[in-house]
């Protein structure tokens, strides 16, 4: 309806525009071809800063994803996404987003239940001018991952030849720097409305703070991920 307004409101001004025109042309002229006068031309220019800019510069989205590595120990796990970017052009994003997961997995006799929080900041752009759907980026992660290990067993005693119930409880921080690389396609829904299937990978170095435990031996940590996103631009 907006659109069909604004045709209605474009063909009024073209048919005003040609009809100041020849008015202002002389008889003798008549058979030359019409010119818009200044005024015209000032109203015309006037019509067309008015024009809807349907550039949205701004994004918000959150995702789901199922996700693995050294985090879940190999047992797929849920990940939880939220971002915001903001559009330097069409083809160019800046991307600021925050992924957390969970996980538990018991070890013989040990129970390790861990959250891991994931930001990270990535520039987005469309290498390929014939597919706008799809977007590469590139940038940096950190990793900030809590872990709570307990130990449950007994131990005898073979003095009273008895046998204690033992429950030891270990609390760790870790912290890790790293990059990450994406891989998007985008399906337009509406006109500030994408959805988008994205796969992630993130790397991380050794940990500058904590061990990985899931990871020994100083190690490389890493995870990779497939899920659906929602994109809401303004």
């Amino acid at each position: 309806m907006k659109f069909f307004i604004l045709g209605i409101c474009f063909l009024f001004q073209a048919t005003y525009t040609l009809l100041v025109a020849q008015s202002t042309v002389p008889e003798s002229s008549s058979l030359s071809p019409a010119l818009p006068t200044p005024s015209a031309a000032m109203q015309s220019v006037e019509y067309r800063s008015k024009q809807p800019n349907v550039f949205k510069p701004h994004t918000i989205g959150f995702g789901i994803s199922t996700t693995d590595g050294d985090a879940s120990t190999g047992k797929q796990s849920f990940m939880l996404s939220a971002l915001y970017s903001y559009s330097f052009s069409p083809a160019l994003d800046l991307e600021l987003s925050f992924q957390q997961m969970s996980m538990s997995k018991m070890y013989g006799t040990f129970l390790v239940v861990s959250s891991a929080f994931t930001p990270d900041l990535t520039l987005l752009f469309k290498p390929f001018p014939l597919a706008s759907r799809f977007r590469l980026g590139l940038g940096s992660a950190v990793r900030w991952q809590k872990s709570a290990v307990t130990y449950s067993g007994s131990l005898f005693d073979p003095i009273t030849n008895t046998y204690t119930e033992r429950l030891e409880l270990n609390l760790q921080d870790t912290f890790a720097v790293g990059g990450t690389l994406k891989l998007e396609y985008l399906f337009p829904l509406l006109s500030n409305l994408d959805v988008s299937i994205r796969a992630q990978l993130h790397i991380y170095a050794p940990p500058i703070l904590g061990d990985n435990i899931h990871a020994p031996g100083g190690s490389i940590g890493g995870a990779a991920s497939l899920g659906a996103f929602f994109l809401i631009h303004w």
